[in-house]
């Protein structure tokens, strides 16, 4: 009987300790950022390019497109060698396989989270002044490559050569964006940057800083309407002293 209590207070005593111990959470963690490399292909190489339900970049929305049949949709990424480089027939299997998968948009998204994740761990933090600065010329680029707006405008002001970057960072997200200014894969931009490479910690300031962009317009639209309105009190209250002062000057002086 003794025998028998003790090894109950043994088992309830290992179960209060197993009860305290933290849970194992490296097997999740490993499976939270377990790499997709479908997705990974798609989030770095497409996207700076296409979206998908969000409208046109320089390709056009491959909304529609992941409704098309298998063999047209294989086709159809094949042709995008020209562009990304070759790819194995594996390669093009699997990226028409996420394009159709139902879940796409959200492997898309915990892929892009992943690598941003990724990316700042081995990086300085972002910083959206260093990015102002090297998007105006006000600091220059380790390569030596051309600052951002003699060919592209940010609220209204910059080149003209390129296209407005105001809305890019909401229209690309950040690991595109980051993307298409690491390689600058355009016609015009890749003859110059070729051989004077943004660097990625320039391009994460660079991410930084158009993130900030909308912002940066809005606050300035409003500050104007604010003092549009403050001078159009002003001048309302200057005209209705005038009025007064000169009503004075009218009047009978008397006793």
């Amino acid at each position: 009987m003794r025998s028998v209590l003790i090894l109950l207070f043994g088992i309830c005593v290992a179960t209060v300790l197993q009860a305290q111990r933290p849970p194992d959470t490296t097997s999740n963690q490993s499976a939270a950022v377990k790499e997709d490399p479908a997705a990974k292909k798609f989030v770095r190489e497409c996207t700076s390019c296409h979206t998908i339900g969000a409208g046109k970049l320089k390709g056009p929305d491959l909304i529609t497109a992941i409704t098309w049949k298998q063999e047209d949709l294989a086709k159809a990424v094949k042709k995008m060698e020209k562009e990304v480089g070759a790819m194995s027939d594996q390669v093009v299997t699997d990226l028409v396989t996420l394009m159709r998968d139902p879940a796409l948009k959200a492997r898309l998204a915990a892929e892009e989270q992943r690598l941003i994740q990724s990316r700042r761990a081995l990086l300085a933090p972002p910083y959206a002044s260093i990015g102002h600065d090297l998007f105006w010329g006000a600091r220059r680029f380790q390569n030596g490559g051309m600052n951002c707006s003699a060919c592209h405008a940010v609220n209204g002001l910059g080149g003209t050569l390129g296209p407005d970057l105001t809305p890019a960072a909401k229209k690309m997200g950040e690991v595109a964006l980051i993307s298409a200014v690491e390689k600058a894969a355009y016609k015009v931009m890749e003859p110059h940057y070729r051989t004077r490479p943004v660097t990625a910690q320039e391009a994460l300031h660079l991410a930084a800083y158009l993130a900030q962009a909308p912002l940066i317009r809005a606050n300035a639209e409003f500050s104007f309407h604010m003092l549009a309105v403050l001078a159009a009190v002003g001048l309302s209250g200057a005209i209705v002293a005038l009025y007064a002062a000169a009503g004075k000057k009218q009047s009978p002086s008397g006793n």
